[in-house]
Protein backbone atom coordinates (compact mmCIF):
# COMPACT_ATOMS: atom_id res chain seq x y z
CA UNK A 1 0.00 0.00 0.00
CA UNK A 2 2.65 2.34 1.00
CA UNK A 3 4.45 1.32 -2.35
CA UNK A 4 1.25 2.07 -4.42
CA UNK A 5 1.13 5.58 -2.52
CA UNK A 6 4.71 6.63 -3.15
CA UNK A 7 4.25 5.52 -6.86
CA UNK A 8 1.45 8.62 -7.53
CA UNK A 9 3.38 11.12 -5.52
CA UNK A 10 5.44 13.63 -7.14
CA UNK A 11 8.72 12.95 -7.58
CA UNK A 12 10.00 16.07 -5.56
CA UNK A 13 7.51 14.80 -2.61
CA UNK A 14 10.81 12.26 -1.51
CA UNK A 15 13.73 14.67 -1.55
CA UNK A 16 11.87 17.13 0.30
CA UNK A 17 10.81 15.00 3.03
CA UNK A 18 14.41 13.59 3.21
CA UNK A 19 15.77 17.04 3.40
CA UNK A 20 13.17 18.43 6.19
CA UNK A 21 13.60 15.47 8.24
CA UNK A 22 17.44 16.35 8.26
CA UNK A 23 17.01 19.66 9.11
CA UNK A 24 14.73 18.67 11.77
CA UNK A 25 17.54 16.18 13.43
CA UNK A 26 19.40 19.37 12.98
CA UNK A 27 17.75 21.87 14.85
CA UNK A 28 17.13 19.55 17.31
CA UNK A 29 20.86 18.35 17.96
CA UNK A 30 21.85 21.93 18.27
CA UNK A 31 18.72 22.47 21.29
CA UNK A 32 20.47 19.33 22.61
CA UNK A 33 23.99 21.14 22.43
CA UNK A 34 22.32 24.50 23.81
CA UNK A 35 20.86 22.15 26.92
CA UNK A 36 24.44 20.36 27.58
CA UNK A 37 26.69 23.13 26.71
CA UNK A 38 24.83 25.77 28.56
CA UNK A 39 27.01 28.71 27.79
CA UNK A 40 24.68 30.95 30.19
CA UNK A 41 24.92 28.21 33.07
CA UNK A 42 21.24 27.95 33.80
CA UNK A 43 19.78 24.67 33.11
CA UNK A 44 22.77 22.34 34.44
CA UNK A 45 23.47 23.16 37.81
CA UNK A 46 26.38 21.76 38.41
CA UNK A 47 28.43 23.81 35.50
CA UNK A 48 29.81 26.86 37.51
CA UNK A 49 29.64 30.31 35.99
CA UNK A 50 32.94 32.37 35.52
CA UNK A 51 33.05 34.84 37.56
CA UNK A 52 34.59 36.89 34.49
CA UNK A 53 30.73 36.06 33.08
CA UNK A 54 28.47 37.16 36.32
CA UNK A 55 29.03 41.43 35.78
CA UNK A 56 26.30 42.53 37.71
CA UNK A 57 26.69 39.47 39.91
CA UNK A 58 30.64 40.18 40.87
CA UNK A 59 29.93 44.02 40.76
CA UNK A 60 27.13 43.63 43.66
CA UNK A 61 29.62 41.54 45.41
CA UNK A 62 32.40 44.11 45.58
CA UNK A 63 29.64 46.69 46.24
CA UNK A 64 28.52 44.78 49.36
CA UNK A 65 32.49 44.43 50.52
CA UNK A 66 32.80 48.38 50.02
CA UNK A 67 33.36 49.46 53.40
CA UNK A 68 31.83 53.30 53.30
CA UNK A 69 28.61 54.60 51.44
CA UNK A 70 29.22 55.05 48.16
CA UNK A 71 29.41 58.55 46.97
CA UNK A 72 29.90 58.84 42.95
CA UNK A 73 27.67 56.26 41.46
CA UNK A 74 28.75 55.51 37.29
CA UNK A 75 26.28 53.57 35.48
CA UNK A 76 25.93 52.60 31.65
CA UNK A 77 27.30 50.17 29.66
CA UNK A 78 30.34 48.68 28.94
CA UNK A 79 31.75 51.80 26.86
CA UNK A 80 32.18 53.14 30.28
CA UNK A 81 33.74 49.89 32.54
CA UNK A 82 37.01 51.83 33.26
CA UNK A 83 35.84 55.32 33.47
CA UNK A 84 37.31 56.57 37.03
CA UNK A 85 36.33 60.42 37.29
CA UNK A 86 38.08 60.18 40.97
CA UNK A 87 41.45 59.49 39.15
CA UNK A 88 40.85 62.05 36.96
CA UNK A 89 40.58 64.44 39.02
CA UNK A 90 43.33 63.30 41.00
CA UNK A 91 45.74 63.39 37.99
CA UNK A 92 44.72 67.01 37.32
CA UNK A 93 45.39 68.10 40.69
CA UNK A 94 48.73 66.27 40.81
CA UNK A 95 49.71 68.41 37.47
CA UNK A 96 48.26 71.49 39.19
CA UNK A 97 50.60 71.49 41.86
CA UNK A 98 53.57 70.56 39.99
CA UNK A 99 53.05 73.56 37.70
CA UNK A 100 52.73 75.48 40.57
CA UNK A 101 55.34 74.00 42.18
CA UNK A 102 57.74 74.93 39.58
CA UNK A 103 56.22 78.38 38.75
CA UNK A 104 55.74 79.59 41.93
CA UNK A 105 53.02 79.40 44.76
CA UNK A 106 49.77 77.30 44.29
CA UNK A 107 46.31 78.46 43.16
CA UNK A 108 43.28 77.36 43.53
CA UNK A 109 42.35 76.04 39.94
CA UNK A 110 39.17 77.60 38.62
CA UNK A 111 37.09 75.82 36.12
CA UNK A 112 38.22 72.18 38.02
CA UNK A 113 35.25 70.52 39.98
CA UNK A 114 35.94 70.12 43.79
CA UNK A 115 36.29 67.26 46.27
CA UNK A 116 32.70 68.31 47.32
CA UNK A 117 31.66 68.39 43.35
CA UNK A 118 32.90 65.20 42.85
CA UNK A 119 32.47 63.57 46.32
CA UNK A 120 34.41 60.24 47.09
CA UNK A 121 34.48 57.16 47.54
CA UNK A 122 33.09 56.36 43.78
CA UNK A 123 31.70 53.28 42.47
CA UNK A 124 31.51 52.08 38.56
CA UNK A 125 28.48 49.87 38.48
CA UNK A 126 28.36 50.12 34.19
CA UNK A 127 27.10 46.75 32.96
CA UNK A 128 27.42 45.06 29.49
CA UNK A 129 24.30 46.06 27.16
CA UNK A 130 23.56 47.93 30.55
CA UNK A 131 19.65 49.57 30.01
CA UNK A 132 17.45 51.35 32.37
CA UNK A 133 16.34 48.30 33.95
CA UNK A 134 19.76 47.76 35.44
CA UNK A 135 20.19 51.51 35.57
CA UNK A 136 17.24 51.40 38.10
CA UNK A 137 17.98 47.99 39.58
CA UNK A 138 21.81 49.17 40.12
CA UNK A 139 20.41 52.27 41.84
CA UNK A 140 18.40 50.52 44.75
CA UNK A 141 21.09 48.43 45.80
CA UNK A 142 23.18 51.38 46.10
CA UNK A 143 20.71 53.31 47.96
CA UNK A 144 20.04 49.89 50.67
CA UNK A 145 23.30 49.20 50.97
CA UNK A 146 24.40 52.34 51.67
CA UNK A 147 21.15 52.41 54.29
CA UNK A 148 22.81 49.49 55.85
CA UNK A 149 26.18 51.44 56.52
CA UNK A 150 24.83 54.74 57.77
CA UNK A 151 24.92 56.48 55.19
CA UNK A 152 22.27 57.86 52.61
CA UNK A 153 21.86 58.02 48.68
CA UNK A 154 24.86 58.78 46.25
CA UNK A 155 25.18 62.44 45.91
CA UNK A 156 26.43 62.11 42.28
CA UNK A 157 25.04 59.57 39.65
CA UNK A 158 26.63 59.55 35.81
CA UNK A 159 25.35 57.45 33.06
CA UNK A 160 26.54 56.17 29.97
CA UNK A 161 24.59 55.88 27.90
CA UNK A 162 24.26 54.09 24.11
CA UNK A 163 22.05 54.46 21.81
CA UNK A 164 20.64 50.77 22.41
CA UNK A 165 19.75 51.28 25.76
CA UNK A 166 15.80 52.92 25.11
CA UNK A 167 15.15 49.98 22.34
CA UNK A 168 11.74 48.69 23.01
CA UNK A 169 12.29 44.73 22.58
CA UNK A 170 16.17 44.21 22.39
CA UNK A 171 16.55 41.92 25.29
CA UNK A 172 18.91 41.79 28.11
CA UNK A 173 22.53 40.08 27.36
CA UNK A 174 22.43 36.50 27.95
CA UNK A 175 24.96 36.36 30.69
CA UNK A 176 22.42 38.80 32.75
CA UNK A 177 20.02 35.91 33.03
CA UNK A 178 22.59 34.12 35.11
CA UNK A 179 22.23 36.65 37.91
CA UNK A 180 20.80 35.67 41.47
CA UNK A 181 20.63 38.12 43.66
CA UNK A 182 20.71 40.77 40.94
CA UNK A 183 18.23 39.19 39.10
CA UNK A 184 15.43 39.30 42.00
CA UNK A 185 15.71 43.00 41.69
CA UNK A 186 15.46 42.60 37.61
CA UNK A 187 12.16 40.26 38.52
CA UNK A 188 10.89 42.65 40.89
CA UNK A 189 11.01 45.91 38.22
CA UNK A 190 9.50 43.43 35.56
CA UNK A 191 12.36 43.19 33.49
CA UNK A 192 12.58 39.37 34.06
CA UNK A 193 9.55 36.84 34.61
CA UNK A 194 9.36 35.12 37.76
CA UNK A 195 9.65 31.57 38.34
CA UNK A 196 12.16 29.35 35.73
CA UNK A 197 10.06 28.26 32.72
CA UNK A 198 10.79 31.71 30.86
CA UNK A 199 14.46 29.65 30.88
CA UNK A 200 13.43 26.71 28.17
CA UNK A 201 12.33 28.99 25.19
CA UNK A 202 15.89 30.55 25.57
CA UNK A 203 17.13 27.07 23.91
CA UNK A 204 16.11 28.71 20.59
CA UNK A 205 17.62 32.41 20.92
CA UNK A 206 19.93 33.36 18.20
CA UNK A 207 22.34 34.42 21.41
CA UNK A 208 22.18 31.21 23.02
CA UNK A 209 23.56 29.20 19.74
CA UNK A 210 26.38 31.59 19.18
CA UNK A 211 27.42 31.33 22.25
CA UNK A 212 27.37 27.48 22.09
CA UNK A 213 29.07 26.84 18.70
CA UNK A 214 31.73 29.63 19.83
CA UNK A 215 32.63 27.18 23.23
CA UNK A 216 32.81 24.30 20.69
CA UNK A 217 34.90 25.79 18.29
CA UNK A 218 37.29 27.11 21.33
CA UNK A 219 36.87 23.27 22.54
CA UNK A 220 38.11 21.57 19.12
CA UNK A 221 41.16 24.55 18.65
CA UNK A 222 41.82 23.83 22.67
CA UNK A 223 41.28 26.93 23.55
CA UNK A 224 40.20 28.48 26.80
CA UNK A 225 37.96 31.03 27.24
CA UNK A 226 39.60 34.21 27.35
CA UNK A 227 37.21 36.46 29.56
CA UNK A 228 39.44 36.06 32.83
CA UNK A 229 42.50 36.79 30.39
CA UNK A 230 41.38 40.20 29.02
CA UNK A 231 40.32 42.47 32.43
CA UNK A 232 39.98 42.53 35.95
CA UNK A 233 38.19 44.67 38.28
CA UNK A 234 38.98 47.27 41.31
CA UNK A 235 37.96 47.38 44.22
CA UNK A 236 35.59 50.28 42.92
CA UNK A 237 34.35 48.53 40.21
CA UNK A 238 36.49 50.13 37.63
CA UNK A 239 37.74 47.68 35.00
CA UNK A 240 41.67 47.39 34.29
CA UNK A 241 42.41 46.03 30.40
CA UNK A 242 44.83 43.31 31.21
CA UNK A 243 45.68 42.29 27.28
CA UNK A 244 46.63 46.72 26.39
CA UNK A 245 48.43 45.10 23.77
CA UNK A 246 46.11 42.61 22.16
CA UNK A 247 43.00 46.24 21.56
CA UNK A 248 41.61 45.76 18.19
CA UNK A 249 43.82 42.95 17.05
CA UNK A 250 43.41 39.64 14.84
CA UNK A 251 41.00 41.49 12.69
CA UNK A 252 38.22 42.06 15.56
CA UNK A 253 37.65 45.51 14.79
CA UNK A 254 36.89 44.15 11.05
CA UNK A 255 34.41 41.83 12.02
CA UNK A 256 33.02 44.03 14.77
CA UNK A 257 32.08 47.00 11.51
CA UNK A 258 31.02 44.59 9.81
CA UNK A 259 28.23 42.70 11.96
CA UNK A 260 27.42 44.93 15.04
CA UNK A 261 25.87 48.28 13.45
CA UNK A 262 23.15 46.85 12.19
CA UNK A 263 22.71 44.11 14.81
CA UNK A 264 23.63 45.91 17.82
CA UNK A 265 21.46 48.59 16.98
CA UNK A 266 18.25 47.20 15.12
CA UNK A 267 17.67 49.93 13.47
CA UNK A 268 14.56 48.00 11.87
CA UNK A 269 12.73 48.05 14.61
CA UNK A 270 13.78 51.03 16.53
CA UNK A 271 10.42 53.12 16.07
CA UNK A 272 10.23 54.82 19.36
CA UNK A 273 11.84 54.76 22.95
CA UNK A 274 10.36 51.92 24.68
CA UNK A 275 7.54 52.18 27.10
CA UNK A 276 8.74 50.22 30.09
CA UNK A 277 12.46 51.22 29.45
CA UNK A 278 11.26 55.02 29.55
CA UNK A 279 9.02 54.27 32.42
CA UNK A 280 12.13 52.94 34.68
CA UNK A 281 14.30 55.72 33.57
CA UNK A 282 11.90 58.50 34.57
CA UNK A 283 11.63 56.50 37.67
CA UNK A 284 15.43 56.87 38.15
CA UNK A 285 15.30 60.60 37.78
CA UNK A 286 12.39 60.67 39.76
CA UNK A 287 14.23 58.67 42.74
CA UNK A 288 17.56 60.82 42.39
CA UNK A 289 15.52 63.99 42.17
CA UNK A 290 13.62 63.41 45.92
CA UNK A 291 16.92 62.27 47.08
CA UNK A 292 18.78 66.03 46.11
CA UNK A 293 21.56 63.19 43.34
CA UNK A 294 22.89 65.78 41.04
CA UNK A 295 22.18 63.43 37.34
CA UNK A 296 24.50 63.49 34.35
CA UNK A 297 23.40 61.70 31.26
CA UNK A 298 26.29 61.23 29.09
CA UNK A 299 25.88 59.73 25.34
CA UNK A 300 29.21 58.49 25.40
CA UNK A 301 31.53 58.86 21.83
CA UNK A 302 31.91 56.47 19.19
CA UNK A 303 34.20 54.55 17.62
CA UNK A 304 34.88 56.95 14.29
CA UNK A 305 34.45 54.53 11.94
CA UNK A 306 31.76 52.21 13.85
CA UNK A 307 30.04 56.37 13.74
CA UNK A 308 30.55 56.86 9.69
CA UNK A 309 28.67 53.27 9.67
CA UNK A 310 25.80 53.78 11.56
CA UNK A 311 25.10 57.37 9.77
CA UNK A 312 24.85 55.62 6.28
CA UNK A 313 22.01 53.05 7.59
CA UNK A 314 20.25 55.59 9.39
CA UNK A 315 21.24 55.56 12.73
CA UNK A 316 20.90 59.52 13.07
CA UNK A 317 17.12 59.27 13.28
CA UNK A 318 17.35 57.02 16.01
CA UNK A 319 19.89 59.25 17.33
CA UNK A 320 17.81 62.24 17.20
CA UNK A 321 15.05 60.83 19.05
CA UNK A 322 16.82 59.32 22.05
CA UNK A 323 18.78 62.90 22.02
CA UNK A 324 14.93 64.60 22.26
CA UNK A 325 13.59 62.29 24.48
CA UNK A 326 16.61 62.66 27.00
CA UNK A 327 16.91 66.41 26.48
CA UNK A 328 13.12 66.33 27.49
CA UNK A 329 13.39 64.36 30.78
CA UNK A 330 16.92 65.83 32.14
CA UNK A 331 15.14 69.71 31.70
CA UNK A 332 12.59 68.50 33.61
CA UNK A 333 13.87 67.04 36.21
CA UNK A 334 17.36 69.08 36.29
CA UNK A 335 19.75 66.63 35.13
CA UNK A 336 22.88 67.51 32.56
CA UNK A 337 22.52 66.16 29.16
CA UNK A 338 25.46 65.54 27.29
CA UNK A 339 25.40 64.06 23.69
CA UNK A 340 28.66 63.46 22.50
CA UNK A 341 28.52 60.20 20.25
CA UNK A 342 29.91 62.01 17.51
CA UNK A 343 33.77 61.36 18.07
CA UNK A 344 34.65 64.72 16.82
CA UNK A 345 32.25 66.53 19.17
CA UNK A 346 35.32 66.21 21.68
CA UNK A 347 38.18 65.62 19.93
CA UNK A 348 38.33 61.46 20.28
CA UNK A 349 39.92 59.72 17.54
CA UNK A 350 40.44 56.00 16.39
CA UNK A 351 43.44 56.03 19.22
CA UNK A 352 40.83 56.57 22.03
CA UNK A 353 39.34 53.21 21.29
CA UNK A 354 40.56 48.98 21.55
CA UNK A 355 37.48 48.20 19.75
CA UNK A 356 33.97 49.43 18.47
CA UNK A 357 33.31 49.53 21.82
CA UNK A 358 35.36 50.03 24.53
CA UNK A 359 38.00 52.98 25.29
CA UNK A 360 41.37 52.32 25.79
CA UNK A 361 42.89 53.33 29.32
CA UNK A 362 44.36 56.68 27.76
CA UNK A 363 40.80 57.24 26.05
CA UNK A 364 39.02 56.72 29.23
CA UNK A 365 41.29 59.27 30.86
CA UNK A 366 39.94 61.61 28.26
CA UNK A 367 36.54 61.55 28.41
CA UNK A 368 37.03 61.27 32.80
CA UNK A 369 38.45 64.91 31.81
CA UNK A 370 36.11 66.01 29.13
CA UNK A 371 33.40 64.68 31.84
CA UNK A 372 35.56 66.88 34.90
CA UNK A 373 35.16 70.19 32.86
CA UNK A 374 31.29 69.97 31.64
CA UNK A 375 30.66 68.89 35.73
CA UNK A 376 32.89 72.23 36.55
CA UNK A 377 30.89 74.08 33.75
CA UNK A 378 27.71 73.06 35.19
CA UNK A 379 28.23 73.86 38.50
CA UNK A 380 29.05 77.39 37.66
CA UNK A 381 26.48 78.11 35.82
Amino acid sequence: MQILLLSFAPPWLLPLGIALAVLLALWLTLLFLNWYVDPARIYRRRHEVRPARKLRERKLKLLREAKQPIATLILGTSRVFNLDLLGCLERERQAESSKAAGDGPARAASGKPSAEFIPSPQFNFAVDGGMSEDWLAAWRWVCRLNAQKGGGPPRLLIIGVGLPSFHPCKPLPWEALVERDFGQELVALGALPAGDFWRWPLLLRYDTARHTLRYLQKRARRKRDGYSAKFDYREDGVLHWLDQDKAGGGGLLERQLRSYPRTGLLLQSFERIGDRRGAWFEALLAECASAGTRVCICIVPEHPRMFEREQELGAKRVHDMVHSYLEQHCAASGALLLDWLDPASIGFDEACFRDIMHFTEPGARRLGSALLQALAAWRDS
